[in-house]
């Protein structure tokens, strides 16, 4: 493991060394045990590690799941009645489940789908047990990213 110009923890612990080369390809993962040789290279040699860097967690908006806490919702059952009585509520709930289709398919309309669950739930009015579930479904789903829902 020669070539090594820049060491970086690579755990929050301390149990392993990241040692990286000139080839920005190259770099080797060090154990941090006594009798390893790499490992004692590195001390006896006086160098100090950088400190660890948490990797960069993207979460991927997960339209399915969402999908299916709705329809499981009392919000949604709510809608439905809505839906069957009222043409208003039957056009933006058809709206919205088109829009919610076209987004587990891959196409997101972000902007539509934002106006599309505003006016759901100024037609059918979120009680505060529904404002809590969709809230919560949106942070697990992490659509939160992306919407934000006005009662």
């Amino acid at each position: 493991m020669s070539g090594i110009t820049t060491y970086r923890w690579a755990d929050e612990l301390g149990e392993y060394l990241l040692g990286f080369t000139a080839d920005p390809g190259v770099q080797y993962t060090i154990p941090t045990v006594v009798g390893n040789k790499d490992y004692d290279r590195f001390v006896s040699t006086g160098a100090t590690a950088l400190p660890y860097v948490a990797p960069l967690v993207i979460h991927t908006p997960d339209y399915i799941s969402f999908w299916v806490g709705l329809i499981s919702s009392p919000y949604y059952v709510k809608v439905k009645a809505g839906a069957s009585v009222d043409l208003a509520v039957n056009v933006a709930a058809t709206e919205f489940i088109a829009l919610l289709g076209d987004a587990k398919a891959g196409l997101r309309m972000e902007s539509a789908i934002q106006i599309s669950f505003n006016e759901l739930l100024s037609l059918v009015p979120a009680d505060a047990a529904d404002q809590l579930l969709l809230d919560s479904l949106l942070i697990q789903t992490h659509l939160d990213q992306s919407y934000t829902l006005n009662y």
